[in-house]
């Protein structure tokens, strides 16, 4: 079998959840299945880190740039170009595209993350433009993976998808060896924030909630890793709400460094209103981090019973889940046991199986 994954992704996200579930299925499907499945990544210029870290273990038709002025159109000629070269039996498409990879397959495969810019368009100033290429992407597929059963479900209520298109593939987690290594004790006492902070993310309404506890904002420290520096109006809000600058911390870096603070951190904190996976709850769990989040979407579905759970549109509720967690250390404790024994239940392994026996099961048809 020959499987072709395209540009897309990795042409505009240097890190973040679906390049990097892209990437580990790039890895773990040559271990799988050996020389029964030829795997190419075509990306003439990317800018994705992971595929820059592991470009020795993939087998990618591409180079790695720091940025590139019209990097999606220069790929989309190169592509073009080359497809006569890179026939397959599958074209897994990485993102949605108005205009697809046109190389010679077979059958052709989609991945749906979430439903975020129908379900909240008033959040993204291009919503209308992502929606549309999701529509046609969603079209031309031969069969749609979704990550959770609650995107599925979305699919089929929102876009009227037959449910019969589309299979449920959880993604993976963190390796457990790596997770053994990180230092659990935590240095000084912090509530942990993960990714992007706009919009449905509910990072707003997590500070407020953090701000309204006068027992958390004196002796637990907020920090916000990856999603840039903070912004003026978060500034503004910050200033507003009397929350010390020694207190709300803003933090990037590479992934050990997530995985460190994962160790350190008093719980992680999902407020989010949506996800259509929620891959950081995993990536706390697997790094024995209590976990507290939000109770909706695909969230529940992922944490199973291994996390304590809010209504994120209900500050008092934040409020009391926060105090409750930060002050229970045998709370604490509980969550990490039912956390690390809920990781079992996800691995990019199992992924890589149930993604490839999509393809296999679409050639048969």
């Amino acid at each position: 079998m020959k499987i072709v994954f395209d540009s897309q992704i990795f042409q505009f996200q240097t890190y973040g959840g679906v390049s990097r579930y892209f990437v580990e299925l790039a890895r773990q499907i040559p271990l799988l299945f050996g020389d029964s499945i030829q795997l190419k990544i075509l990306a003439p210029f990317y800018v994705n880190h992971y595929l820059r870290e592991h470009k020795n273990q993939l087998s990618i038709f591409g180079t790695h740039v720091d940025r590139m002025r019209g990097i999606r159109h220069i790929n989309e000629v190169l592509c073009t170009l080359v497809s006569p070269v890179f026939s397959s039996d599958i074209i897994h498409e990485t993102y949605y595209s108005q205009k697809p990879f046109k190389g010679k397959s077979t059958r052709r495969v989609l991945t749906v993350y979430d439903m975020m810019h129908e379900r909240f368009p008033d959040y993204f100033s291009d919503a209308a433009i992502v929606q549309g290429w999701k529509q046609a992407a969603i079209n031309r597929a031969d069969h749609i993976i979704s990550i959770s059963h609650h995107t599925k479900s979305d699919l089929v209520n929102l876009l009227n998808v037959d449910p019969d298109r589309v299979t449920v593939v959880h993604m993976g987690l963190p390796d457990k060896q790596t997770a053994s290594g990180v230092q659990s004790a935590p240095a000084t006492p912090f509530l942990l924030y993960v990714g992007q902070r706009k919009g449905y993310k509910n990072f707003e309404g997590f500070l407020r909630a953090y701000a309204a506890s006068e027992k958390l904002r004196k002796n637990v420290a907020l920090i916000a890793f990856g999603g840039g520096a903070f912004s003026s109006q978060e500034k503004e809000l910050m200033r507003s709400l009397r929350l010390s600058p020694e207190m709300v911390i803003q933090k990037s870096g590479a992934d050990r460094e997530l995985y460190q603070l994962y160790g350190q951190a008093l719980a992680f904190v999902c407020p989010s209103l949506y996800e259509g996976f929620g891959m950081p709850l995993l990536e706390a769990m697997a790094f024995s981090c209590p976990v507290v989040c939000s109770n909706t979407s695909s969230i529940p579905e992922v944490a199973g019973q291994a996390a304590v759970f809010f209504q994120p549109d209900d500050p008092e509720s934040v409020k009391e889940v926060l105090e409750l967690v930060c002050e229970d250390s045998g709370l604490r404790q509980t969550l990490i046991s039912k956390g690390l024994e809920r990781t079992t239940h996800f691995s990019w392994r199992k992924c890589a199986e149930e993604t490839v026996a999509v393809y296999q099961n679409l050639l048969q048809q």
